[in-house]
């Protein structure tokens, strides 16, 4: 006796393919989006350990307290220099020029808008001989104001140094480092430039570990 075979139609094989691809094209690319923004944060982590700890082995190295009773608040270019000579490894130190540090031209926040590193937050451009900036070999590059403002000192990091995207709240940071050693993060002026453009109250890197290390925007 012929058994009957039971199968799917042709039909039914291509709904259900149909279905299987209305549901990746919607959920793919939420996928990759979380993906990214964990790689961001993975990347962050891992530079503010690594600075702070650069900050804290000065306090130690000097059996100082604070950093006030250091040269590193002492208004001092050179001294920021000697700090990521002695305490990183360097690929570059940059000064007047920051081309080998980073492509300033390339920046922008989250709406898509060109920002100028510096001015977007109330001090001197980075791109000026005020600032100095090193780029570490694991790939990080960090820029610092060495004049204090209100006892701090201002910092950029960028956690990917020039790899894009480039775009502040996602690669790009603001922080001031306290006498302390302690590096914080910093309301931005105007709020769209490391927030999400609603929350003025706090930068990205607030917002990112008040969240539990999750960039919630």
């Amino acid at each position: 006796m012929q058994k009957n075979k039971v199968a799917f139609t042709l039909a039914e094989v291509l709904v259900t393919l149909g279905i299987i691809g209305v549901v990746s094209a919607m959920t793919i690319p939420t996928l990759i989006q979380n993906y990214q923004k964990q790689v961001f944060v993975t990347q962050l982590k891992k530079a503010y350990s690594e600075l702070s700890q650069g900050f804290q082995n000065v306090l130690v190295d000097k059996k100082a307290m604070t950093l006030g009773e250091t040269k590193m608040f002492n208004n001092n270019p050179s001294s920021t220099v000697t700090f990521f000579r002695t305490y990183f490894k360097t690929s570059a130190i940059c000064t007047s020029s920051k081309s080998d540090c980073l492509n300033l031209s390339d920046y922008t926040n989250l709406s898509g808008n060109t920002i100028t590193l510096g001015s977007e937050v109330g001090q001197a451009s980075v791109s000026s001989g005020t600032w100095v900036c090193a780029a570490l070999r694991d790939g990080v590059t960090a820029c610092i104001l060495p004049y204090p403002i209100n006892s701090e000192l201002p910092m950029y990091v960028d956690t990917n140094g020039k790899q894009g995207p480039n775009v502040a709240g996602r690669d790009l940071f603001y922080f001031y480092v306290n006498s302390r050693g302690e590096i914080n993060g910093v309301a931005s002026p105007g709020g769209g430039e490391h927030g999400n453009g609603t929350e003025t109250s706090s930068s990205a890197f607030n917002r990112i570990l008040r969240d539990g290390w999750e960039m919630n925007y």
